[in-house]
């Protein structure tokens, strides 16, 4: 029980420490475990990048476990900041 609240907290700070993703998201199955708190998350344009490398790395390997829910995430990434730009996704 104390280790799941422990992992919790680890998780919940990610939302408030982006330099922290890098470290933690190492693969797309990371990506996928963590889809939701990654698409509530600030990170910047080096994270962003590195997910999209894990992605397409991924593509290139030939691995599909979860590619396309964890293209989803960078999908969300960038709908969330058209949005607050004041353009709509289309």
């Amino acid at each position: 029980m104390i280790d799941e609240r422990q992992k919790q907290l680890k998780d919940g700070l990610l939302l408030f420490e982006p330099k922290r993703l890098l470290g933690r998201i190492g693969n797309v199955r990371d990506v996928f475990e963590h889809r939701h708190l990654l698409k509530q998350a600030q990170f910047s344009p080096k994270t962003a990048e590195h997910l999209a490398r894990l992605i397409s790395d991924a593509l290139k390997a030939g691995k599909r476990f979860r590619v396309f829910d964890s293209l989803k995430v960078l999908r969300a990434r960038g709908d969330r900041r058209l949005s607050q730009n004041g353009f709509q996704s289309p």
